[in-house]
């Protein structure tokens, strides 16, 4: 299913901008930045594609999925559940056949 190819394609366009979901601040504890640092921002593209696949792009199941992949905090992982969530609410019809760029413009908005 393209959907699912859609929220990973989005994750690595955006993980910068967690922050744009009022993400930044959630993920800022010392504990999810250790995460993060230690390997979870690496991960981060595959986290997003396995949870999308698994979920469907669902917003609690991806929080599930990333919290018990990378045990990110609560509030963290809500983050990511709320990027998938976006992602295909926002820019399916666009980014269903693949990176383009109208998908690229849809995500980035």
């Amino acid at each position: 299913m393209k959907l699912i190819s859609v929220v990973a394609f989005a994750a690595f366009l955006v993980a910068p901008a967690l922050g744009a979901l009022g993400g930044a601040d959630k993920c800022m504890n010392d504990a999810d930045q250790a995460i993060w640092n230690g390997g979870g921002s690496d991960n981060f593209t595959s986290d997003m594609d396995t949870c999308g696949h698994k979920c469907y792009g669902a917003e609690q199941c991806v929080t599930d999925c990333v919290k018990d992949a990378e045990g990110y905090s609560d509030e963290c992982s809500g983050c990511f559940g709320a990027l998938a969530d976006c992602t295909v609410k926002k820019c399916m019809t666009e980014c269903m056949l693949g990176r383009s760029d109208k998908c690229d413009a849809c995500v980035q908005k």
